[in-house]
């Protein structure tokens, strides 16, 4: 079963280099995509830390610059990350997907919000969506409402890594799944929660 491990790695266009992607590419056999956020936290919030000191232009030279060269050389699969809830900013967000990033090549998103899923499936029916652990869905009934939306590969909330059970009923249900490593503890660890637990130390 190891051998069809494939790991999810995610970088910042802003503070990686064509140097960062070609090492990385030694061990692209067990890669399966790249993350990234959007260059402008104002039309979709990835939920990273964006540099303040660098210009909205900048970060979107910087993007697409990184998309480009991969293209022509890594030829790493890439997927943007879509992930917060938008409530009516739908149309901002795949218009901007459909003008800018669709046509550089990018056909993979991180998308949490329903809504945001349906729309791009009607404007991209070809793209292919990643469930996002921060739509916080957990069990099979939650993750079939993202794959009757087009959802193809599942990524249930971080707690999932706390409840190998779960997981492996997900799994028996037929669903694809990722999960966070290094998220925090695995199991039932009972200082994951506590107020200097294991989980804080390790997210700084």
């Amino acid at each position: 079963m190891m051998q069809n491990l494939k790991l999810t790695v995610g970088f910042s266009p802003c503070n990686t280099s064509t140097k960062d992607l070609t090492e990385l590419s030694l061990f692209k056999q067990f890669i399966y995509d790249l993350h990234f956020p959007h260059y402008d936290p104002q039309i979709c919030a990835s939920g990273r830390v964006v540099d303040s000191k660098i210009s909205r232009d900048a970060a979107r030279k910087l993007t697409f610059d990184l998309i480009s060269w991969n293209q022509k050389h890594t030829q790493f699969k890439l997927t943007l990350l879509l992930n917060y809830l938008l409530h009516d900013h739908y149309q901002v967000v795949v218009d901007n997907i459909v003008n800018e990033f669709y046509p550089r090549g990018v056909r993979s998103f991180v998308a949490a919000d329903l809504e945001l899923i349906k729309r791009l499936k009607d404007a991209l029916p070809d793209c292919e969506i990643q469930g996002s652990c921060l739509s916080h869905r957990l069990t099979e009934e939650e993750l079939e409402e993202e794959r009757r939306e087009g959802v193809i590969l599942h990524n249930p909330s971080v707690n999932i890594i706390r409840n190998p059970v779960q997981l492996e009923r997900n799994h028996r249900a037929g669903f694809a799944q990722k999960v966070i490593a290094f998220e925090g503890c695995l199991h039932e660890c009972p200082d994951e929660n506590t107020k200097y637990g294991h989980r804080w130390y390790l997210a700084r």
